[in-house]
């Protein structure tokens, strides 16, 4: 199933989240990103699935760290994007 332009944006943040926190809970990813559990959790599966993430729980509770796959997928989409504070002048 092909990626949605909302669902690249949202893999991105999700992303970006796990690669600056380490280790997040799900429910931590929910409130950073103000997305449904329910969207959020289908969106995560596939991520697992592609290899972007890593799930794991501890203590009863689901955990997601960001995998080697998935900061490249990070540099390759950040390729073509402006860089924070670029302006976007240049």
């Amino acid at each position: 199933m092909p990626v949605t332009n909302m669902e690249s944006g949202l893999r991105e943040r999700v992303l970006r989240e796990l690669e600056k926190e380490g280790v997040l809970h799900l429910r931590e990813i929910v409130n950073r990103t103000e997305v449904s559990i329910s969207v959020l959790k289908k969106l995560l599966d596939e991520m697992v699935n592609e290899g972007l993430l890593e799930k794991f729980s501890h203590g009863g509770y689901t955990f997601y760290r960001i995998t080697a796959e998935g900061k490249g997928y990070l540099l390759k989409e950040g390729s073509g994007v402006l860089k924070e504070g670029s302006g976007g002048t240049e």
